[in-house]
């Protein structure tokens, strides 16, 4: 049978003069307990109430702002083209590949680099009488055209002059664009992001409010699309090149940029 000393030595809870350090552990894990559960009942009591309430409402305030600036195109694009009819399927094709050639030639002369001139369009068809319901082959259509970058804008009338010189046929209008546009496009951001804070300052006067911080923004760029010059039509086979080359003035674009800002009220 035991006696009294070996009990208390042997329950649960450890003899405070024997085991001191797992005493002072055990009371420290039940106090952290208490406070967990206190916590969490809190917590629970708080959910319970919030049931069935939408959550409060960011009371915020949006301002538009707008900035434009006026850019220079610095790059034109022109299409070219050489259109020759012939009986013969070979004739066709050798004169209009002549042609095409010296027009080539003729615009790297003129200061156009090889990586400027690109080949866009090459067709060879054949041409139909239908009369006396039936089809009868009466020739041949050879059609070529390239495109040209003209980076130098002063080369512009040279080049349609050289168009015309060799009897090119088929001049389409010219585009107008700048090349790289994303500076003047953060120029306009910048104006429209200062016309929008300026709205936001003087009316956060007006109504006597606090506005602290953006939580929203949002942007519209106008990006302006190519100008068509049709400074020369499509020519038909025979028509005389012009004497004198036609001016060509660039104009400018404007790039807009449309923001708006929301900010939180205080």
């Amino acid at each position: 049978m035991a006696t009294p000393n070996q009990d208390k030595t042997n329950g649960f809870w450890p003899n405070w003069r024997e085991n001191r350090l797992f005493a002072v552990l055990l009371a420290i894990l039940l106090v952290y307990l208490i406070v967990f559960l206190a916590f969490a009942i809190k917590n629970e009591s708080i959910n319970s109430m919030a049931i069935g309430k939408a959550p409060a409402e960011r009371k915020t305030i949006s301002f538009d702002g707008t900035g434009k600036v006026i850019g220079t195109p610095d790059i034109a694009t022109v299409d070219l083209g050489m259109t020759t009819q012939n009986a013969s399927v070979a004739t066709a094709l050798k004169q209009n590949n002549q042609k095409i050639n010296d027009l080539i030639t003729q615009l790297k002369q003129t200061g156009i680099p090889t990586v400027d001139i690109q080949t866009s369009q090459f067709d060879v068809s054949p041409n139909y009488d239908y009369s006396n319901n039936k089809q009868t082959i009466t020739g041949y259509t050879a059609s070529q055209s390239v495109t040209v970058k003209i980076r130098n804008l002063d080369l512009i009338s040279n080049v349609l002059d050289d168009a015309g010189t060799i009897g090119a046929n088929q001049v389409s209008g010219l585009n107008f664009t700048i090349d790289n546009p994303d500076t003047l496009q953060a120029a306009a951001r910048e104006k429209a992001i200062a016309d929008a804070m300026s709205k936001a300052s003087v009316l956060e006067k007006q109504l006597g409010v606090k506005l602290t911080r953006v939580v929203n923004f949002s942007e519209n760029i106008q990006v302006p699309t190519p100008i068509i010059y049709n400074s020369m039509a499509k020519l038909g086979a025979g028509v005389a090149a012009p004497s004198v080359a036609p001016t060509i003035e660039t104009g400018s674009q404007d790039i807009v940029s449309n923001v708006t800002l929301t900010f939180e009220i205080q």
